[in-house]
């Protein structure tokens, strides 16, 4: 018989944490699962300790390729479940030992495509509780949102292995950051139903070298074309209008470093022009930048330069009292 959920675990050069992933996953009270192992071309003993455990455990089973990244891996992983559900865990985190029996039975019980539980940041000794974007049956508001939410991820969604067939859903290629909400946006979207446990089931593990430690321009670049991909597919189904708003919220956060250069002044302006209607709103620009931003998108740039330079100022002032 077919496992009801197939767990996807992509995998590269985390010998450290891979033990505490895997067997939190083997210590489920819920035991009817199968456990995906995608080696993404380890160069440390990752790859060993997968295949180790597949020999112990025969819902264990290990795919060995090439390092593409970890939508790759995970794309392999999608194409081989053969669970009725799939979820995912990334190697260096790990999850409560009631998570998957708890989900299922919600999800089963309500008849939902997905199930959302909430999750622990873990950094270092101390563990910070985040609940997930709450949904109800207006789906309309529930989209909005989660869209406003920052935590749109993958980890912590139990899910119908249909609802990505049906969809062709799979993570974009060569994008290190913010796949998770290229691939969730349409997940939720296209669910008839998802409901909520608000209970902390995963933990997020935060170490230093952390692709959100560790942000740098092709982050910012493959966030924010993972938001136009998005608006661009929002356009497709012909429900733009209804979260313009909060899809431009997250652009003007993208884009608010160009506020901080005359020279990409423009970049601002043109990106997503619509995003200008929303400056004053959006909840993740402080005032001085939405004062910039509404400025020199309404034809009053010398009001932005002089808050550039009144910043440039006080950067000057601080160094030299600090020599």
């Amino acid at each position: 018989m077919e496992p009801k959920i197939s767990v996807i675990v992509p995998v590269y050069n985390v010998e450290k944490y891979l033990d505490r992933c895997v067997q939190s996953i083997l210590n489920q009270s819920f035991t009817d699962f199968e456990l995906l192992l995608v080696d993404d071309g380890s160069t440390d003993l990752s790859g060993a300790i997968c295949d180790q455990y597949a020999a112990k455990d025969e819902r264990i089973r290990v795919f060995h390729k090439g390092n593409e990244g970890v939508s790759s891996a995970r794309n392999m992983g999608l194409d081989y479940a053969r669970g009725e559900w799939i979820t995912f865990v990334d190697s260096d985190d790990w999850v409560e030992p009631l998570m998957y029996e708890k989900m299922y039975h919600k999800a089963v019980k309500e008849n939902a495509d997905v199930c959302v539980c909430d999750f622990y940041m873990v950094s270092g000794t101390k563990k910070y509780y985040y609940a997930s974007s709450v949904w109800t049956a207006d789906k309309k508001a529930s989209m909005q949102a989660y869209l406003k939410s920052v935590w749109t991820v993958i980890w912590n969604l139990l899910a119908r292995k249909e609802l990505y067939r049906k969809s062709n859903l799979q993570f974009p290629l060569g994008i290190a950051f913010c796949e998770d909400f290229f691939l969730a946006v349409r997940l939720m979207y296209r669910a008839e139903k998802v409901v909520n446990i608000h209970e902390a089931f995963y933990n997020y593990y935060q170490s230093s070298s952390s692709v959100i430690h560790s942000l740098n321009e092709k982050a910012g670049l493959d966030e924010q074309n993972m938001y136009l991909d998005v608006i661009k597919w929002f356009k497709q189904e012909g429900v733009y209008a209804d979260y313009e708003k909060q899809i431009c919220w997250r652009i003007l956060k993208n884009k608010q470093d160009y506020l901080l250069n005359r020279k990409t002044y423009q970049k601002f302006i043109d990106l997503v022009p619509e995003s200008k209607k929303y400056i004053l709103s959006c909840p993740y620009l402080n005032v001085k930048l939405k004062i910039m931003g509404w400025c020199l998108t309404h034809h009053l740039q010398f009001v932005s330069r002089f808050f550039l330079w009144m910043r440039k100022l006080r950067l000057y002032k601080s160094r030299r009292a600090s020599v």
